[in-house]
């Protein structure tokens, strides 16, 4: 199955602004796109990140797939998952996107200050020991470590 996007662009003043992405709304019950900036960093480390987070996906019993897309800022990279079953997903299921979606985030964003400029080591055993609780508290299962 191949999730349709769009892209929307969400003005902060006249002069600036940035884009988010969401699916299409044929896809809303099945799919859904989680968006990260990543910053100018070790791309390695952003890359083992990433793969940490689809892998965690994958044990939940998601599809992921990922998308490198435009955005306005020059320090950064937009990159997208996009989260999807072939089914509705269930109650459950979109508790724990939520879940994982907040984690993936604030895990990430964590780990460099946006007045600084610098740059922390992303806690990746603390992340993948969060969103594994949270697969065993929200759906039942445990994902363990990958």
């Amino acid at each position: 199955m191949v999730v349709k996007i769009k892209k929307k662009w969400v003005s902060i003043d006249p002069w600036r602004g940035h884009y988010t992405y969401e699916v299409s709304d044929e896809y809303k019950d099945r799919a859904k796109v989680i968006d990260l900036l990543y910053v100018a960093r070790d791309p390695e480390e952003n890359e083992k990140y990433l793969k940490t987070a689809m892998e965690l996906l994958k044990k939940a019993g998601f599809k992921v797939s990922k998308k490198i897309l435009p955005t306005s800022n020059v320090f950064a990279i937009n990159t997208i998952l996009i989260v999807y079953k072939d089914t509705p997903f269930t109650e459950q299921e979109k508790k724990f996107l939520e879940e994982f979606e907040d984690a993936y985030i604030d895990y990430y964003t964590d780990s460099f200050s946006i007045f600084t400029g610098e740059t922390y080591p992303i806690r990746l055993e603390e992340f993948k020991k969060a969103v594994s609780e949270k697969a065993k508290e929200i759906l039942g299962k445990a994902i363990g470590d990958i």
